[in-house]
């Protein structure tokens, strides 16, 4: 209780009571899950831990970005990166008593996690994934770590990477984590596929005849070059060679997947009878037809090793007789007059023609 007294000059006296109250004061206090946070996912939780010694009191947050509330503990997430707020806590009692407190808050920039493929779908045989890492930050730096989904990693900034399964499916994770610590990911599929078998069997067969048969669930297309200038697109091709010699064997196998693979072979053939492997008139050259005593043979190329075989008309063989390279000579003196059949061989039959025993 509070009294006034008044005194005139005089000596005359006045007085007023009244009575004064000292109302409790709120003290405004709070906690923040985490002071300082990364851009993306940010949430700042606000503990109100104000007192007051008697009464009530009504709260009003100030978050720094235009926004407010008037929640007791509330939670706020910020929606510009890289920046510094101060959030301010104002506590008034029933009867209007005011006390405050600020505390600073830093959201940190977010990394922005992306990167790109030269081709994320590859065949199998000589594969290299070539990875550009277009990720950013709108400030600061920030690391690589990339996961290729095969228990290989790396922390190169663009790295390149090769597999070594085929007909398999790949997820390539990257982590891009700033200085602060925020980080971002993400993911994309890297498939690869098998490649064709690019080996075949050979077989050969009679009168120059190869077969080319290439293993079981090699591929759906095939181009063959059979190294005599001669081509297929069959899968299983029978090829007929005209001449004795060495060739390579070229194949273009695709798969479904449009892998292609070439595979190579050489063919050794030994047995050709076509025209090409035949001597012609301008190459050999048998006189005098009619002939008496002695016929003559001469063989322009050395590299036969033949052999000269008279037959009778009725198929019974007369004479036989080693050939060499250049001038050769056959004694018909045993024989009766008539018609006979000439071949002449190497490995095969390399020419025929009729003679005449005078």
């Amino acid at each position: 209780m509070t009294k006034l007294i008044t005194t005139s000059d005089f000596g005359c006296k006045d007085s007023l009571t009244k009575n004064v109250y000292i109302r409790p004061n709120s003290l405004s206090n709070f906690s923040i899950n985490d002071s300082d946070q990364c851009f993306k996912g940010n949430r700042f939780v606000f503990t109100n831990n104000s007192t007051i010694s008697s009464g009530t009191f009504n709260n009003f947050w100030n978050f720094g970005d235009n926004s407010s509330s008037y929640s007791s503990s509330p939670t706020h997430s910020y929606h510009v990166t890289d920046k510094t707020y101060y959030v301010k806590l104002v506590t008034i009692s029933g009867y209007g008593c005011k006390d405050s407190m600020m505390k600073k808050v830093i959201i940190y920039p977010q990394p922005v996690a992306n990167f790109s493929v030269n081709d994320n779908d590859q065949c199998f045989k000589g594969n290299n994934f070539v990875f550009s890492n277009t990720s950013s930050i709108s400030s600061g730096t920030f690391n690589n770590l990339w996961n290729f989904g095969d228990n290989n990693t790396s922390t190169l900034s663009n790295p390149a990477h090769s597999y070594s399964i085929f007909n398999s499916i790949y997820n390539v994770r990257l982590v891009a984590t700033s200085l602060f610590g925020c980080s971002d990911s993400v993911n994309k599929t890297m498939i690869l596929y098998s490649s064709p078998i690019d080996s075949f069997k050979i077989t050969y067969g009679q009168h120059g005849n190869v077969t080319f048969n290439p293993y079981a669930g090699s591929g759906n297309s095939y181009k063959w070059y059979f190294g005599d200038g001669d081509s297929s697109f069959q899968q299983n091709p029978t090829h007929k060679y005209k001449s004795n010699k060495s060739y390579t064997v070229t194949v273009n196998i695709t798969n479904s997947y449009n892998c292609t693979e070439i595979g190579k072979h050489t063919v050794i053939v030994k047995n050709a009878t076509g025209i090409d492997n035949m001597l012609n008139s301008s190459d050999i050259s048998v006189y005098p037809n009619p002939a008496s005593d002695l016929l003559y043979i001469d063989i322009p190329k050395e590299d036969f090793n033949t052999t000269a075989t008279i037959y009778s008309s009725d198929g019974k063989q007369i004479i036989v007789s080693n050939l060499k390279f250049e001038h050769n000579s056959i004694t018909l003196n045993n024989m009766a007059k008539g018609v006979y059949l000439l071949i002449i061989r190497g490995d095969n039959e390399l020419f025929r023609t009729k003679i005449v025993k005078l």
